[in-house]
C-alpha cells in the first residue's frame, strides 16, 4: 500500500517539478565518501581559494594538506578507526581542518556547540565517549575543570592563529582579545606540520560523525551519521541553493558566506558540505556581524548566503543607511526561527537591493536526516511558498521520499489529511548513539518517523504543521502552534512569537502567545487579541503574554521548553515555616508604583526597563523574605533567570540544594525557585549553619547551581572602571511605600519596622543596585539581546542601616566578544553589603559612548 501511495505522489510532485532543479542526485556523488569527492575537487582546482578568513586565503590544495597531516598526528597518537575526536571550537577554518581529517582517519567528527558550560561539555563528551578532544584556546579553561571519563587529551587551538595582521574585514572580539592563548598555547602548527596520513581510510557507509540533537525535549543524544549521509545530503543542498555546477569540469563557481555555526548540522550542510563540494569559495565569519557581512559582499563579491530573516533584515537597514551594494548576492536561502519570512518582507528585499536574489524559505529537515530534506526552489512565482497554507516545505529532495502516516497503525495516509510526517532518504541516520530503544522507536520498515506532524498537498508540497507532542488541545479541537505563530507573525509589531499550550480546567487546554514586540512598539496583550480574533477561528486565539525578549537557543530557535517549564516538587524540609505554593499576581502599577518609589529621578529604570526589572524584585525580595530563617543565618544569593510577567500569578517551590561539612559546621543550602506564569523568573538560595561541632571530615561542596559566579579571575583585555555613587537611601519613606505596592501581593513588608529590622534595609538597597548594575549591563548591547543570553548574579555580604547611603563600583571586562562585570555596592564606613557578578553580550560601540567610562 505504501509503494502504491508513493506512486500517485510521485505523479503529482512531477507534475510541478521545477526546471531548474535537478531529479537525481550526479552520478559524480554516488557510492562515494566526503573525503574522496573533497579530493576529487583538489584535483580540478588545487589552486582556487576554498577558505576566506578575515584576509587569510586557503586554497583547496592547502586545505588538502592540512586536514592529511592532521589525520597523520592522529595516527601517530593512537587514533583508532571508529574512536570518537571532539571539536570545540567556533567557526574558523581549524574546523574545517580538524573535520576533514577526522574523517580521513577513519575516526568519528563530533562537533561540540562553543558555548556549552562545564555541564554540558561533560555530558555530551561523556556520552559520545570522546578519547580527544581539540578545544579553542579560549574555551580551554572549561575543558581542564570538567570531569571527563574518556578524553585522554585536550589540545588547545587558538583561533586567532589564522587571523593576518592586517584583517581585511571587522574582527569580532572574540577575534581581538587574547584570552587563554598564553596560559595554553596554542599546538597549531605540531597538528599541521608533520607527516601526512599513508592510509586513508575510505568507507561510505562507516560511522563518521556523531550530530548531537538541540536537547529541547530532552537530553540531547548523538546520531550517528556516515559519509554517505554527509555526500547525499551536502549534494542536495548545493543544488537546491543553485551553487552546484551542472558538470564537473564547469569552471564557474560561486563565493559563499558562511555564519550559521558550523557545529550546527545546518551549518555544516551550508557552510562546509555543500560549498567543498560544488568547488565553492567559503567567506568564513566566526560569527554574525553585519558590518563584516556588509565588507565581505562588497569585497569578495559574495553570491550565496543562507541566514535566518533577522540576518537579512539587518543587511537592509545597513546597506540603506551606508549606501552599499548588495546585487552579487543571488542564491538565498532563509531560515524562519523567531522572525518568519513573509511577502512583505520579500517585496521590501526585491525593491531595495535591485537585482540581487529572491529570499526563499531553506526547507524541511531535522538533525537525525541532516536537515536539507525539501527544497522550495522555483516556487516563488505568485508567491506560491509564502500564500499556501502554513507552513510551506516545497518539495522532497532528489531521491528522498515523504510519506504522512496514521500515528497508531503507520498506515499511508492520503493526500490532504493530517498525520506523522514520515522520511525515506539517503541521508537518514543510522540510529541514535548507544540507545537502541529510542532509534528503534523512531523507525519503521526504513522510514524515519520524524514525531512532526503535516500534510502533502494535491500537487504533493509538504506542510509542516508541528511537533505531536506540541499540538493543543482545545475541546477537542487539534490547535498547530505554527500555525498560529504564522498568522501571528503578520501583525506589524510583532518582532516574534512562540505559541505553546497550556492546562485549562473547562477546555482542557488553552492556546497561549509569547510575543516580543518589534522596537519602538507599544500594545497591550488585549489590543493583540483583538487582533487575533479578526485573523483566525475563535478557538485559535491565543492567551497574549508580551516580554521583553524571547528566550532562545544556541542556535536561534525559540527555547519554548523555558517557557513552559513547571517547576518540580522538592522534598519536604523539617526547616522553619512551611512555604505556600501560590502567592497573587503582581501588576504592572504596582511594579511602577514601586519603581518610582525607589527611583524618583529616573536613574536606573527607564520606561522599558522598569516595570519588568521592577517586578523581578518584588519576586525576589519576597523569595528571600519567605525563605525560613535557620538557627544561624548565613548569606542569600538570588539568581535571574527570566523576566517576570505582569499580572501572572506566583508559584513557589524548595529543596534542600546542598549539604555539606565545613571546618567541623554542617551547612545547608535551601534553593528556592520562583515562576512567575509559566516562566522561571529567579532562584534564591539561603545557607544556614547548624549549631553545635561534629567530628565528620570536610566534604566537598555539590554543585546544585551555576551561580553565574566566576571560578577564576579572567584574563582581561580591556578593563573599564566605573564608580557611580547613588546617593540612595533606604528611608521611611520607601519602606511604607515598597510595603503599599507590595500588600496586596502577600503581604511582604506591610509593616516596615518589621522590614527594617529584618533586614536593615539590605535587601532594598542590594535590590537597587541589582537592577543599576542591571541597567549598565542592558546598557552594553540591548535589553533584548541581554535577556537572551546575559547572566546576572546578586549575592548579599553585609547589613546596610536605613538611612545610609550606597556608592556602586563597577568593573567591566571585556573577555571573548562578551562583557563580565562585577559590581561591589558598599556604605560610607566602607562596609560592603552587595556584590553582583554577570556576563553578557557587548557591543563596544556603546561601551565607549558611556559617558561614565
Amino acid at each position: 500500500m505504501a509503494e502504491a501511495r508513493l506512486a500517485t505522489i510521485r505523479a503529482a510532485q512531477q507534475r510541478v517539478w521545477p526546471p531548474e532543479m535537478p531529479k537525481e542526485l550526479p552520478e559524480r556523488f554516488l557510492h562515494r565518501t566526503f573525503t574522496q569527492c573533497f579530493t576529487d575537487q583538489v584535483r580540478r582546482t588545487p589552486d582556487r581559494v576554498a577558505i576566506r578568513y578575515y584576509g587569510t586565503d586557503i586554497t583547496y590544495a592547502e586545505l588538502d594538506e592540512y586536514s592529511d597531516r592532521f589525520a597523520g598526528w592522529l595516527h601517530r597518537n593512537g587514533v583508532a578507526a571508529g574512536e570518537r575526536v571532539g571539536v570545540f571550537m567556533p567557526n574558523c577554518p581549524q574546523f574545517l581542518v580538524l573535520m576533514l581529517g577526522t574523517l580521513k582517519a577513519g575516526a568519528v567528527h563530533v562537533p561540540v556547540n562553543p558555548m556549552f558550560k562545564r555541564g554540558e561539555l561533560e555530558y555530551e563528551a561523556d556520552d559520545a565517549q570522546i578519547s580527544i578532544l581539540v578545544a579553542a584556546s579560549h574555551l580551554v579553561p572549561i575543558a581542564t575543570v570538567a570531569a571527563f571519563r574518556t578524553v585522554r587529551e585536550i589540545v588547545p587551538v587558538d583561533v586567532q592563529e589564522l587571523v593576518p595582521a592586517e584583517p581585511t574585514l571587522p574582527l569580532p572580539e572574540i577575534l581581538r582579545s587574547h584570552t587563554g592563548a598564553q596560559k595554553f598555547p596554542s599546538r597549531w602548527q605540531e597538528l599541521v606540520t608533520g607527516p601526512a596520513v599513508e592510509n586513508r581510510r575510505e568507507d561510505p557507509d562507516a560511522l563518521a560523525a556523531l550530530n548531537y540533537t538541540g536537547g529541547t525535549t530532552g537530553l540531547p543524544k548523538g546520531c550517528r551519521h556516515t559519509q554517505r549521509n554527509m555526500v547525499y545530503a551536502g549534494a542536495n543542498c548545493a543544488a537546491a541553493w543553485g551553487i552546484l555546477p551542472e558538470t564537473p569540469s564547469d569552471t564557474t563557481h560561486e563565493t559563499v558566506m558562511s555564519h550559521t555555526p558550523v557545529f550546527w548540522i545546518s551549518g555544516e550542510n551550508t557552510g562546509i558540505l555543500a560549498p567543498l563540494l560544488s568547488g565553492s569559495t567559503i567567506v568564513l565569519l566566526a560569527r554574525w556581524d553585519v558590518g563584516a557581512a556588509l565588507a565581505a559582499i562588497e569585497s569578495y563579491r559574495v553570491t550565496a548566503m543562507s541566514g535566518v530573516v533577522e540576518n537579512y533584515l539587518e543587511l537592509l537597514d545597513a546597506a540603506k543607511a551606508d549606501a552599499r551594494n548588495l546585487t552579487s548576492l543571488q542564491h538565498l536561502r532563509c531560515m524562519s526561527f523567531s522572525q518568519r519570512l513573509s511577502i512583505d518582507i520579500r517585496r521590501r528585499w526585491d525593491e531595495e537591493t535591485a537585482g540581487a536574489g529572491i529570499l526563499r524559505e531553506a526547507g524541511y529537515g531535522m538533525t537525525e536526516s541532516h536537515t536539507s530534506n525539501t527544497f522550495t526552489t522555483g516556487m516563488h512565482d505568485g508567491d506560491l511558498d509564502l500564500n499556501s497554507e502554513p507552513v510551506f516545505c516545497g518539495l522532497p529532495m532528489p531521491g528522498t521520499d515523504i510519506l504522512i502516516l496514521d500515528r497508531a497503525t503507520h498506515e499511508p495516509l492520503p493526500m490532504g489529511q493530517t498525520g506523522e510526517i514520515a522520511l525515506r532518504t539517503p541521508a537518514a541516520f543510522d540510529g541514535y548513539w548507544h540507545a537502541p530503544q529510542a532509534s528503534a522507536e523512531v523507525t519503521h520498515h526504513g522510514w524515519l518517523l520524524t514525531g512532526d506532524t503535516g500534510k502533502l498537498s494535491d500537487q504533493g508540497y509538504l506542510h509542516y504543521l508541528g511537533r505531536e507532542k506540541d499540538m493543543i488541545k482545545v475541546n477537542g479541537m487539534s490547535v498547530f502552534p505554527s500555525e498560529v505563530e504564522h498568522l501571528l507573525s503578520r501583525h506589524p509589531s510583532i518582532q516574534a512569537v512562540a505559541v505553546v499550550g497550556a492546562p485549562h480546567e473547562t477546555r482542557g487546554q488553552e492556546v497561549v502567545a509569547y510575543v516580543e514586540l518589534r522596537r519602538g512598539h507599544d500594545l497591550d496583550s488585549g489590543t493583540l487579541s483583538t487582533w487575533a480574533r479578526e485573523h483566525m477561528a475563535t478557538y485559535k486565539v491565543p492567551t497574549m503574554r508580551v516580554l521583553p525578549a524571547l528566550p532562545m537557543t544556541a542556535t536561534g530557535k525559540v527555547h519554548k521548553s523555558r517557557l513552559t517549564a513547571q517547576p518540580r516538587r522538592w522534598e519536604e524540609l523539617a526547616v522553619g515555616q512551611s512555604l505556600s505554593e501560590f502567592w497573587p499576581a503582581f501588576t504592572t502599577d504596582q511594579a511602577r508604583q514601586y519603581a518610582d518609589a525607589a527611583d524618583p529621578g529616573h536613574r536606573v529604570y527607564t520606561d522599558n526597563t522598569r516595570p519588568p526589572l521592577s517586578l523581578n524584585t518584588l519576586h525576589a525580595v519576597k523569595a528571600l523574605v519567605d525563605l525560613p530563617l535557620g538557627t544561624v543565618h548565613g548569606k542569600e544569593t538570588v539568581v535571574f533567570h527570566g523576566f517576570a510577567a505582569p499580572d501572572e500569578p506566583g508559584r513557589v517551590q524548595m529543596r534542600v540544594a546542598d549539604k555539606q561539612i565545613r571546618r567541623g559546621k554542617r551547612h545547608l543550602v535551601l534553593e528556592y525557585q520562583a515562576f512567575s506564569g509559566p516562566v522561571h523568573a529567579l532562584s534564591a538560595f539561603k545557607t544556614f549553619v547548624f549549631p553545635g561541632h561534629t567530628d565528620e571530615p570536610d566534604t566537598e561542596p555539590q554543585v546544585v547551581s551555576d551561580l553565574g559566579l566566576f571560578a577564576e579571575q579572567p584574563e582581561i583585555h580591556d578593563e573599564f572602571e566605573v564608580t557611580d555613587s547613588l546617593a540612595f537611601a533606604v528611608t521611611q519613606p520607601l519602606l511604607d511605600a515598597f510595603g503599599g505596592a507590595t500588600a496586596t501581593a502577600g503581604p511582604v513588608h506591610t509593616d516596615p519596622v518589621a522590614a527594617r529590622e529584618l533586614f536593615g534595609g539590605t535587601i532594598l538597597q542590594g535590590m537597587y543596585v541589582f537592577e543599576r548594575a542591571a541597567q549598565v549591563m542592558a546598557g552594553l548591547s540591548s535589553l533584548p539581546d541581554w535577556a537572551r543570553s546575559g547572566r546576572l548574579s546578586a549575592k548579599f555580604v553585609g547589613n546596610a542601616l536605613t538611612g545610609d547611603a550606597v556608592t556602586l563600583h563597577t568593573r567591566i571586562h571585556e573577555v571573548g566578544g562578551r562583557a563580565r562585570c562585577q559590581f561591589t555596592a558598599h556604605t560610607g564606613d566602607g562596609t560592603t553589603i552587595f556584590v553582583a557578578v554577570g556576563d553578557g553580550p557587548l557591543d563596544r560601540s556603546r561601551l565607549q559612548n558611556r559617558s561614565d567610562t
